[in-house]
């Protein structure tokens, strides 16, 4: 079976609100239920057999305590699944979150970021895991950068691995069956990003390796887009994951 995600940044309007659906008139009262429903009557009923159809949320404004089992019965009575969950830390710090100079926003992005893995392993979305492939929770982080470089850019880097490296451990101690890949970009939430590319993942990967974190299940979220933004071979990214095993998940955005 070929395996795909959709979520609700999928559907953009030129000219309405670009990838911005919270302000789009037409998007501002539909539930994540609701989306579900849709994408099953408009969507799901056009694809081949061979293909299952997954759901991408964001923590927690598109999912959350609230609506998670009505996603998750909505999921399954129309033959989707969770494919992938993601802590919007970046609606709620701008300047860094887990890689944040500030330790109470540090703690703060580990909190919400807890809640993304407890969520998904709660009774109310696990029914909706895929039997062949457990979601995958994505790093994408738009206060994951800088505006000006100086030295303490390497304490950033540090506490986002410290940051990384103890959510990699709390997932273990949930089950240690979710997946968690970084999705790496040069820009888009601050001038210069912290892990601008998929090169850099992987070396903060060896360096988590190096220090006997358990990266079997730690690595890459594909953003095709970003990899054109700054000019890189997309299929030479591709290699280099596919080499060194971390490929879990794609953005297939241009």
């Amino acid at each position: 079976m070929s395996k795909h995600s959709i979520c609700a940044w999928t559907f953009n309007h030129t000219g309405e609100a670009g990838f911005r659906p919270a302000v789009r008139n037409k998007w501002a009262q539909i539930t994540t239920p609701e989306i579900v429903e849709m994408v099953a009557k408009e969507l799901k009923s056009r694809l081949p057999d061979n293909l299952d159809l997954g759901l991408e949320v964001h923590y927690n404004n598109e999912i959350n305590e609230q609506n998670a089992k009505a996603t998750g019965d909505a999921l399954q009575s129309n033959g989707m699944y969770l494919a992938m969950i993601t802590p919007g830390l970046h609606k709620h710090f701008a300047y860094g979150g887990p890689a944040s100079l500030n330790t109470s926003e540090q703690k703060g992005a580990s909190d919400i970021s807890e809640k993304t893995i407890d969520l998904a392993y709660g009774s109310e979305l696990s029914g909706a895991w895929h039997s062949q492939a457990t979601p995958t929770v994505v790093l994408w982080n738009g206060s994951w950068g800088y505006d000006m470089p100086g030295p303490w850019i390497k304490d950033m880097i540090e506490n986002l691995e410290a940051g990384i490296t103890h959510l990699i451990d709390y997932e273990n101690k949930k089950g240690g069956k979710l997946y968690i890949a970084v999705e790496p970009k040069p820009n888009e939430g601050h001038p210069a990003m912290l892990l601008p590319t998929i090169g850099s993942v992987l070396a903060l990967k060896a360096r988590l390796a190096r220090k006997g974190v358990d990266v079997s299940r730690f690595g890459t979220n594909k953003e095709y887009g970003h990899s054109e933004m700054i000019g890189l071979d997309t299929v030479a990214d591709t290699a280099e994951e596919i080499l060194d095993g971390s490929l879990f998940h794609v953005h297939a955005n241009s």
